[in-house]
């Protein structure tokens, strides 16, 4: 899936510094309630930055429900779902949900997956002069 994903990134037209995965609202290194671009989660291709910097980065949307509690999704950009980030997990609060994204990110398969795909990417990197 990765390779497919990657493959067919578009060139970085749109990606804007503001949308990238560092320059969010992290606590403990995990983006809450990033600010992406609006069709980031219904999309068919994505810019080679954007992928670059978000696959793998686990981040935490938070939603109020209902009753006024707030529920704190987990979700990923990883291949999971073609056309948007994968949901992993839904806490009560917040504290959990970084300990859980913390242990998606450290999850060895992950890293691995992660570090075949840079592999990958510096082709993609030089091509396109990211």
């Amino acid at each position: 899936m990765e390779e497919e994903v990657f493959s067919n990134a578009l060139p970085n037209y749109e990606f804007k510094e503001e949308n990238k995965y560092e320059n969010q609202e992290l606590i403990k290194g995990i983006a809450i309630n990033p600010m992406i671009r609006e069709n980031f989660n219904s999309t068919d291709n994505r810019e080679i930055g954007e992928l670059l910097s978000w696959w793998n980065n686990p981040f935490i949307v938070s939603k109020e429900l209902s009753t006024k509690k707030i529920k704190y999704d987990v979700r990923i950009l990883n291949g999971g779902a073609w056309d948007r980030s994968s949901f992993k997990e839904s806490y009560d609060n917040l504290e959990d949900a970084v300990e859980f994204a913390l242990s998606i990110r450290k999850d060895p398969r992950i890293k691995k997956e992660y570090l075949l795909i840079l592999e990958k990417l510096d082709n993609i990197n030089k091509e396109y002069d990211v």
